[in-house]
This record gives structure tokens, sequence and C-alpha cells, in this order.
């Protein structure tokens, strides 16, 4: 689909809108399910594989407790979590 748009430039919401009978509520299963149309994933990128503390720290935030803190500051996680 060729939009017209530069890369990195952002659909109008009315865009994202088009075809839907009722507007997705912004919360975080929405947010996680896709269904929310300008929720967008967050990318971490590293020069090569990552390593060290690095890779300790990429390896934390993917785990439970990491994405437990993200849940509770209102993000949504990567991958269904249970914070108890």
């Amino acid at each position: 689909m060729n939009s017209g748009r530069a890369i990195g430039e952002l659909p109008s919401l009315a865009e994202l809108m088009d075809g839907l009978t009722q507007p997705p509520s912004p919360f975080v299963s929405s947010a996680s399910d896709g269904s929310y149309p300008i929720a967008r994933p967050l990318f971490m990128y590293t020069n090569g594989e990552p390593e060290g503390a690095i890779k300790d720290y990429l390896d934390w935030v993917k785990s439970d407790e990491g994405q437990c803190i993200i849940f509770g500051k209102g993000y949504a996680p990567y991958k269904a979590v249970n914070c108890n």
C-alpha cells in the first residue's frame, strides 16, 4: 500500500478508524491485541547479539518481573503476564 506519506509518518486517526463501526478503547488489552490502532511496540536494538550487562538487562525487561513493572506503570507488556 502506498499512502503517499514520508517514511515514518503516521496515518491520521481518521485513516486508522476507516471501516470501524465503533472506536476501540485505549486499554492495555486493546493495545496488546492490536485492536487499538495507535499503539506501537518498543524496539530495543543492540550492535550484534547482546552480551554481558546488556543481555542481563534485556532478559530482565522481558522477564515476568520486568513485564509486571511495565504493566504496573500502565503500559502494555509484550507478552501475557500474571502480576500479583
